[in-house]
């Protein structure tokens, strides 16, 4: 019996007075640069750590865009290139941030005709 009050009054405090772990961003682990063809997919990762569990947002030329942690911009176009920030906060400690700079190529389509001399 003395056991298990002694298990509960342990995990009780474990529980209360947890340690706290601030962010850091695991992937991409510096700046990255995307380069990729008009149409493809871009894959956009943004992996952090901490505890409490860290809560990630991006950010496109400094505006909020509906994405969580991780998305794929699926059919890329000319307008998805640019600088795309994932921030990542937890309340411990201050957030942190990389930057993601995406370049979408163009697409050329080069058709050849059969010419008669």
């Amino acid at each position: 019996m003395v056991f298990y009050i002694l298990y509960f009054v342990i995990n009780l405090l474990y529980h209360t007075f947890r340690c706290t772990e601030p962010v850091k961003i695991t992937s991409p682990s510096n700046s990255e640069v995307i380069s990729k063809i008009e149409g493809e997919a871009v894959p956009l990762v943004c992996v952090a750590t901490g505890y409490p569990l860290p809560r990630v947002t991006w950010s496109k030329g400094g505006k909020p865009v509906g994405i969580k942690e991780n998305a794929t911009i699926v059919n890329s176009k000319k307008d998805d290139a640019g600088t795309y920030m994932c921030t990542a906060t937890n309340g411990v400690k201050e957030a942190k941030s990389v930057t993601i700079i995406v370049r979408i190529l163009c697409k050329f389509i080069v058709t050849f005709k059969d010419v008669v001399v």
